[in-house]
């Protein structure tokens, strides 16, 4: 069930970078798109793992709910800018 909600996933977080950016730094916000999801794939674990081994698999389970809320309110606080003309005509 997880390999069906990831490609949706990263396919919507590509489409969102794409209309957050301003058009003079696309390319920018993508790298910084790539690298974040590449150091998170490392932190998250290592986390985990840390978490797991010092207090056990309860302490482990309670890291994956704190980057889960921690993620969530973090997108609660994006705000897309309202269309302009220029915008719309492209």
């Amino acid at each position: 069930a997880r390999g069906a909600c990831v490609g949706p996933a990263l396919a919507a977080g590509r489409a969102m970078v794409a209309r957050l950016s301003p058009p003079d730094s696309v390319a920018q916000d993508y790298g910084l798109y790539a690298m974040t999801g590449k150091t998170v794939a490392v932190i998250g674990p290592f986390l985990l793992g840390l978490a797991t081994t010092a207090y056990g698999q309860t302490a482990g389970m309670f890291v994956i709910i704190g980057l889960w809320v921690a993620g969530g309110l973090a997108v609660l606080m994006v705000r897309e800018r309202a269309p302009t003309a220029a915008s719309v005509a492209e």
